[in-house]
């Protein structure tokens, strides 16, 4: 990945939304580990082409819910985009050129 995520992602993107919660706290992951799922998903969507969140999520082995903020952080970055087709209920997307 030529551009680096972290340089547009707030530390917790849900930090306005969970207003500071203990818990919301604990449970976001760190930097580390989202740039870990970021260089996953960006590899499985090199490797296997447009997916859907679920369609990446049942091929990273792992929940929706697991993978959808770095989804965001991604998509926000300009790393990964929506097509213009949606698929099992939700956009595919594919890694920005």
């Amino acid at each position: 990945m030529s551009t680096n995520v972290r340089q547009f992602i707030p530390a917790d993107i849900t930090a306005s939304r969970h207003r500071g919660s203990p818990e919301s706290v604990a449970a976001n992951p760190t930097r580390e580990a989202k740039s870990q799922s970021h260089q996953l998903i960006l590899a499985h969507l090199r490797q296997f082409g447009p997916m859907t969140c679920k369609e990446l999520a049942h091929a990273m082995g792992t929940e929706m819910h697991c993978i959808s903020g770095r989804l965001v952080e991604l998509k926000m970055s300009g790393s990964i985009r929506k097509t213009l087709f949606r698929g099992d209920g939700g956009a595919v997307l594919e890694v920005a050129r």
